[in-house]
C-alpha cells in the first residue's frame, strides 16, 4: 500500500515540476488538479490506515496480551509497553504524514497551482 502511495505521490511531484516547461494555457490548472487530485488521495489513503491502526491494532495488542503469560514479568512489561505506546505512536506518525502532504500546501509550495486557487 505504501508503496503505491509513494508512486503517486512521486508521480505528482514529477508532473508539478515540469509545470512551467508546458505552454499551453491550461496546463497549470491541469497541473493543479492533477496535484490536488494525488494528494488527496494520499489523504485519504493515510485516514484509512489511521482508522485501522486505532481500531484493528489496538484490539489485536490487547487480544495477545489477554492471553499472553502476563506473569512473567518481561511480558507484561512488552504489552504494557505495547499496548500504552505503539498505537499512539503510529496515529502520531500517520497524522505527521498526513500534515505533511496536504495539497493545499504542497500543491502551492511546488508552485503547481496559483495563490487564488482554493482547495
Amino acid at each position: 500500500m505504501f508503496k503505491y502511495m509513494f508512486i503517486l505521490l512521486l508521480t505528482t511531484v514529477v508532473e508539478c515540476q515540469v509545470s512551467p516547461s508546458v505552454s499551453s494555457p491550461n496546463a497549470p490548472t491541469i497541473l493543479c488538479e492533477l496535484c490536488n487530485t494525488g494528494l488527496s488521495l494520499v489523504q485519504t489513503q493515510l485516514t484509512v490506515l489511521e482508522s485501522i491502526t486505532q481500531n484493528n491494532l489496538g484490539s489485536l495488542i490487547n487480544k495477545v496480551c489477554q492471553a499472553a503469560p502476563t506473569d512473567i514479568p518481561i511480558v507484561k512489561a512488552l504489552c504494557t509497553v505495547l499496548q500504552e505506546n505503539l498505537v499512539n505512536a503510529l496515529v502520531t506518525l500517520i497524522q505527521g504524514f498526513k500534515d505533511q502532504t496536504s495539497p493545499r500546501l504542497l500543491c502551492g509550495y511546488m508552485n503547481a497551482c496559483d495563490k487564488n486557487v482554493q482547495f
